[in-house]
């Protein structure tokens, strides 16, 4: 029916296209029209299953089908396209496992938790249907599992914050073996500190920095520390888009970026409720 069709909607350039074109009953192309009012009309039954729709990144047309096709992914190098491609065909054992899953029965009871794996194969199998309504572990309100494509995608946005956490402990152990070095530098700057002059002008020391810049508080993570380090990642093309987080304040404003692996760490800690409005940089809708 169309209301899953507020997945991801990029903004970055080379992204997946928010401007659309059909071919009208005479085969002449109408258009751009963006992906909400595509949406909108597909809603209201207004386009057929079998429209001949396109991108404004491509050329060829293809049926509109059930709205899938509005929610594609950014177009990326060909290889990089075909390992993300097969990752989706056929993902791990881990992946699959990962999620927490519901779905309302037909008097309307949740029924769950399911994992990622089960309603997979269910699906598969045509013991569920496009229409059920089901929602994460961290979503408050149910929507149609539509083609599935919904799961896998959480499921490989988990493995990649595994991953990013898997990266960091590495890093973490990889300074363990530097500590000799470290302490070493440390006693240089310790030599220098006294060989200096005890009044030093606060102009060339500046204040330390309040705990609340670099601490997250416990309702809601804080932005500046966090933000800062973020921004370095991604400009030392450590941090690509899709691990790039924001989420609404109580005021409505929007805060970021995050890493995957803050937030999912604030997550853990309690510090972030589920309930939370995010997006990561490759969607344009802020979600639970």
């Amino acid at each position: 029916d169309g209301s899953i069709l507020t997945a991801t909607q990029a903004k970055a350039p080379g992204a997946a296209a928010s401007q659309w074109f059909y071919k009208d009953k005479t085969g002449k192309a109408q258009g751009p029209f963006s992906t909400e009012s595509m949406t909108e009309w597909l809603k209201q039954g207004k386009l057929r299953s079998d429209l001949q729709v396109r991108p404004s990144s491509a050329t060829d047309f293809v049926p509109l089908g059930d709205g899938s096709i509005l929610t594609a992914r950014p177009s990326v190098p060909k290889a990089k396209a075909k390992a993300k491609a097969k990752a989706a065909a056929s993902p791990n054992a881990q992946q699959l496992g990962a999620g927490k899953w519901f779905y309302l029965d037909k008097s309307g009871k949740q029924q769950g938790p399911f994992t990622t794996a089960q309603l997979s194969g269910w699906l598969k199998q045509g013991k569920l249907q496009s229409s059920l309504l089901v929602r994460s572990g961290f979503q408050k309100d149910f929507s149609p599992i539509g083609d599935g494509s919904r799961l896998t995608e959480e499921a490989t946005r988990h493995a990649a914050a595994t991953k990013i956490q898997a990266v960091q402990r590495g890093k973490v152990a990889r300074q363990d073996t530097t500590k000799p070095a470290a302490a070493k530098a440390k006693a240089k700057t310790k030599a220098k500190v006294k060989a200096a002059p005890k009044a030093v002008p606060a102009a060339v020391v500046p204040k330390a920095a309040p705990k609340s810049a670099v601490q997250a508080p416990a309702a809601v993570p804080a932005a500046a520390a966090p933000v800062a380090a973020t921004q370095a990642a991604v400009q030392a093309g450590e941090l690509g888009p899709e691990n790039q987080w924001f989420y609404l304040d109580k005021a409505g404003q929007a805060q970021g970026p995050f890493s995957t692996a803050q937030m999912s760490g604030w997550l853990q800690q309690g510090k972030v409720k589920p309930d939370l409005q995010v997006r990561n940089s490759l969607e344009s809708s802020f979600a639970p």
